[in-house]
């Protein structure tokens, strides 16, 4: 006779079900997890590869979040910069016009002194708009930028652009050509003829009229007269009147066209001045004038000399890390970045600071205001070079990163949400499946259990 068990005990197809029934159970705990969270890997055992995919996808999206985040902020604070130096720009460009009437000499001296009021005011707004400030940090005053230590007077100034290491870097520079203006002279003595004529120069052109008789010391009045206007000044020399431009360099030109009478010079129509010739850490760079641009990969400046400079001059340092700037997440793809300096002490060129410019200066609107546009020109120009320099930078560097970074960003997310997300449908159907199962399994036991209990009772 077959034993049967007695009532309360299992038997093995029983403990079988039951051994499925809570398989099944920890199967629908599971899939009630994964599309409680829509993942599809809950734990290492789900899928060990896919799990360390997935880990580090995750640290490349969110070091990528994080560059973007640090480069909006840097974005913010150099749209905040050149927003300043835009505002200099105004100023100073009013500062001209007021600086380009006084050297007219139309104005009064009450006018000139109301003129100079002006000036006074536009620079204490410059020196102001410097020291902008953006999440506590001064943006124009020269604290985040690069600087030049230890030049020698023949350096008259330096805006250093680009420094790729955050130590020093020393500059050598070695000066082949000096720069010079442009010159011409006059050899006709005394006019034989009425004259008439246009003189054009690095600044514009004025028409020159003189009677004949007219002297060399009449003629040379005659041209300074209008030296605002053309940027050219004339001296009387052995009995010639020797024109010379105001400025340096290839640039510099003085264009003579007669319109009526003779005017004989040496060097005929038009002369222009020469460009200065240096090596500079070994390269050789031509200069606008005495103007030089020099771009290596480890640095990039503009350096300002004086045009009677020659020969070697004392090397100089270039200082200061600017500031740091991500590119991608990782660490070792960084630049740096630095804002200029535009100060009214700071700004300026070969014909002075624009800190002379004031009432004490001694390029006063009273002092010299022919000068003063110069100096305001060359402001104005270092201004913007360096609104150029931030836009350049925002544009094919911060804006270029920030698209690779969007791309890396939604490539990531993408493959991340392949490999870690949950099939929702494919979910609830396999939810379905093990719920089905799951009854079948309980209706497989109770029907044994029945079945059980039946065969006791008859037994019995």
């Amino acid at each position: 006779m077959t034993r049967i068990s007695p009532v309360g005990q299992l038997s093995s197809g029983q403990l079988q079900i039951l051994r499925q029934i809570n398989t099944l159970s920890q199967e629908l705990d599971r899939s009630a997890q994964r599309l409680a969270t829509q993942r599809r890997i809950l734990s290492s055992r789900d899928d060990p590869a896919g799990l360390i995919a997935a880990v580090r996808l995750e640290s490349e999206r969110e070091a990528a979040e994080k560059v973007q985040s640090g480069m909006a902020r840097i974005d913010a604070r150099l749209a905040a910069a050149d927003a300043a130096a835009g505002e200099i720009v105004t100023q100073l460009q009013r500062a001209r016009s007021l600086a380009l009437e006084a050297a007219g000499g139309s104005l009064s001296s009450a006018e000139t002194a109301a003129h100079q009021v002006e000036i006074d005011a536009i620079l204490s707004a410059v020196s102001r708009f410097a020291g902008t400030t953006f999440n506590g940090a001064a943006l124009l005053d020269g604290s985040q930028g690069f600087r030049a230590r230890g030049y020698g007077s023949t350096v008259l100034d330096v805006d250093v652009l680009h420094k790729a290491a955050s130590g020093d870097v020393t500059v050598s520079v070695q000066i082949t050509t000096a720069a010079a203006r442009a010159a011409n002279t006059y050899t006709g003595g005394t006019l034989s003829a009425d004259l008439s004529l246009v003189l054009t120069g690095p600044q514009g052109s004025a028409t020159i009229t003189l009677a004949s008789g007219a002297t060399v010391n009449q003629i040379e009045t005659a041209i300074d007269n209008v030296s605002s206007t053309t940027g050219i000044t004339a001296a009387v020399d052995s009995g010639n009147v020797v024109l010379t431009s105001n400025d340096y360099g290839s640039a510099a030109t003085i264009s003579i066209e007669v319109l009526e009478g003779s005017f004989t010079t040496s060097g005929g129509a038009s002369v222009s001045g020469t460009d200065a010739v240096a090596t500079i850490n070994g390269q050789q760079v031509t200069a606008e004038g005495s103007r030089f641009r020099y771009h290596s990969a480890e640095l990039s400046l503009v350096l300002e000399l004086s045009p009677t400079a020659t020969g070697t001059l004392t090397p100089f340092t270039i200082t200061g890390k600017g500031f740091t700037v991500p590119l991608s997440g990782n660490p070792g793809s960084t630049t740096r970045f630095g804002l200029s300096d535009l100060r009214p002490t700071s700004l300026g060129g070969v014909h002075g600071r624009l800190d002379t410019l004031r009432s004490e200066g001694d390029h006063s609107l009273t002092a010299d205001a022919a000068n003063a546009v110069r100096i305001l020109d060359e402001a104005i120009s270092e201004v913007n070079l360096a609104r150029s320099t931030i836009g350049s930078f925002q544009s094919y560097t911060l804006d270029s990163a920030s698209r690779i970074q969007d791309v890396v960003v939604e490539q990531t997310s993408r493959t991340l949400s392949e490999i870690r997300d949950a099939d929702v449908a494919e979910e609830m159907s396999r939810q379905t499946s093990l719920q089905l199962q799951m009854q079948m399994a309980f209706n497989a036991l109770s029907i044994s259990r029945l079945r059980q209990e039946s065969v006791v009772l008859l037994l019995q």
